[in-house]
């Protein structure tokens, strides 16, 4: 099979939510040739679901909301609550003046996001992961990477964004460093959706002794059950294992579920991190390779793709006028995860019940 040679102006590492967001604002918005290196067929079970109803905004700006509205996601009209006591609260999503939110089918969103990067004239290479980068003497990447059918793609690129999420692949082989948080685990089930809940519109959260729950509904007639714990704590009380037991001791999870475990129980990461170093020139990080949050910040998907934006600015900035911005995308990062702190500080002090026990005490400890 014959090898490629590619002569980019950006190359986008990872194609999720917001290396894909990050390509389409370069394509959309300027005429700097452009490709995404992703490592899957878009086959894969991707979790983060429910979002905000500030998530439409993003996508009329990227010329995507009317293909999102036709694509089957269900609606979000809110959340539902037992944090700090065992009873409901509600958060209507009615009273942010918004409209509502959505539970996404994952695969089918981000594969819409990949197919638009395609039809703006970008390159997308699927099933592609990268063997090999480094940088010449006048700053530009030189990178190869193979193909599921053992191609070898050869790019060179004046800038690299790095959408690769909390793997950070491109920034590790750099030595870039991050300050790390927590060690939050999210341990995830997939049920088919039963009678019960056939008319739930909104995700469910519930605290726990050694944790928190969360429940939502999936187009396709599915939904995802959640515990996040830490990961020593997942290890301890064998969350795995013990997955029946443990929603039976929940008041309102276990109500909405009245099927199987159609999918066995996955462990996820959810630790909250934020970059500190970067040693190189013209590359920039962006979404959970920048930063990454606790879900119960809801900052997951619309975070990564509204940094992602602002990256692609950055990188059309300096390639275009020359203007080197990154310091000052990187202190925004930092000032936001600061920020973010606090929102969650407040947030996991509303839980005192389970003060003493290691995983509530650790949050409160650590501020």
């Amino acid at each position: 099979m014959k090898n490629q040679e590619h002569n980019l102006d950006v190359l986008v590492v990872g194609g999720g939510p917001a290396g894909t967001t990050a390509a389409l604002t370069l394509l959309r918005h300027s005429s700097l040739k452009v490709a995404v290196i992703e490592n899957t067929d878009y086959t894969n079970v991707r979790v983060g679901e429910t979002v905000s109803p500030s998530l439409l905004t993003v996508l009329r700006y990227l010329g995507l909301e009317s293909q999102f509205m036709k694509d089957g996601h269900l609606p979000a009209y809110g959340i539902d609550a037992a944090w700090g006591n065992s009873r409901i609260f509600s958060r209507d999503f009615l009273f942010t003046g918004q409209g509502n939110g959505w539970h996404l089918d994952r695969g089918v969103f981000d594969y819409m996001l990949a197919k638009k990067v395609c039809k703006k004239g970008g390159l997308l290479f699927t099933s592609t992961r990268i063997l090999s980068q480094k940088q010449d003497e006048n700053k530009q990447w030189q990178i190869t990477a193979l193909t599921k059918d053992d191609m070898k793609i050869k790019i060179n690129a004046n800038f690299v964004i790095d959408a690769t999420g909390k793997k950070a692949s491109f920034a590790r082989k750099l030595g870039t460093k991050w300050k790390i948080h927590d060690n939050l685990v999210g341990v995830v089930g997939f049920y088919e959706r039963g009678l019960q809940q056939k008319n739930q519109h909104s995700m469910i959260i519930e605290s726990a002794p050694d944790g928190w729950w969360y429940s939502s509904p999936l187009p396709k007639n599915r939904m995802i059950v959640v515990f996040m714990t830490d990961s020593d704590i997942c290890r301890n009380i064998r969350v795995q294992d013990n997955w029946n037991n443990l929603i039976a001791k929940t008041n309102h999870i276990k109500k909405t579920i009245d099927s199987k475990l159609s999918s066995l129980v996955k462990i996820y990461s959810a630790y909250s991190h934020v970059i500190k170093q970067n040693n190189h020139s013209n590359w920039i990080p962006t979404g959970d390779a920048a930063a990454s949050f606790d879900p119960l910040s809801s900052l997951g998907i619309g975070h990564a793709m509204t940094s992602a934006i602002h990256a692609a600015k950055i990188a059309h900035e300096q390639l275009t006028y020359g203007h080197n911005l990154i310091s000052n995308y990187l202190k925004d990062i930092v000032d936001s995860f600061n920020h973010y702190l606090e929102r969650r500080k407040y947030y996991y002090n509303a839980e005192k019940r389970w003060s003493q026990r290691p995983f509530w005490k650790r949050r409160l400890e650590s501020y």
